[in-house]
């Protein structure tokens, strides 16, 4: 068991998390497009509307959350009341560069869109198309789960420094 004691904006959180395995049927759905044995360092955005592959640090940084995806998993038994239980995130990375360091903010929000909470974990090596899960704890409020990478360490890409990521990230 691991504890994570992290702050942003002057407001300190407390969470555990755990590396728990996924079944089978939810890695082949998460896995989609990892499973290839291309071995090239660039990068496609998913979202580019050239889907030309890049290479480029300040862009994989600044777009960092279409690489390393997050997805929360909530139990269908949960989806109708009101609280969430028995909730994980996985993170895939997508990348062929590997992560010694990620810090993940997961945020529950109540049903009208409103944050309840807001974690933040910290993950290690993660390696390219590998995945990692956090357990999330239980809340008897919370109805939504959202996810972002906000802090990254790669030897390969961020030459070993900690950078910030996604709408935090600034270029050199």
């Amino acid at each position: 068991m691991l504890v994570i004691i992290a702050g942003c904006n002057g407001i300190a959180t407390k969470a555990e998390t755990d590396e728990v395995p996924i079944e089978k049927n939810e890695t082949s759905k998460l896995n989609t497009d990892l499973n290839s044995n291309n071995k090239s360092s660039s990068v496609t955005l998913p979202d580019s509307t050239s889907l030309q592959p890049t290479t480029d640090p300040n862009i994989i940084l600044a777009n960092i959350d279409q690489f390393l995806v997050s997805r929360s998993i909530i139990p269908e038994t949960t989806l109708n009341t009101e609280g969430i239980s028995g909730a994980m995130v996985t993170i895939q990375n997508s990348l062929n560069f590997s992560f010694q360091k990620i810090i993940v903010e997961v945020s529950i929000l109540l049903a009208d869109d409103k944050e309840y909470r807001t974690d933040y974990y910290t993950l290690y090596n993660i390696e390219p198309a590998s995945t990692k899960t956090i357990k999330i704890p239980n809340t008897s409020r919370g109805v939504k789960i959202v996810s972002h990478i906000i802090k990254v360490k790669s030897n390969e890409l961020t030459n070993g420094e900690w950078i910030l990521t996604g709408n935090r990230f600034v270029p050199k």
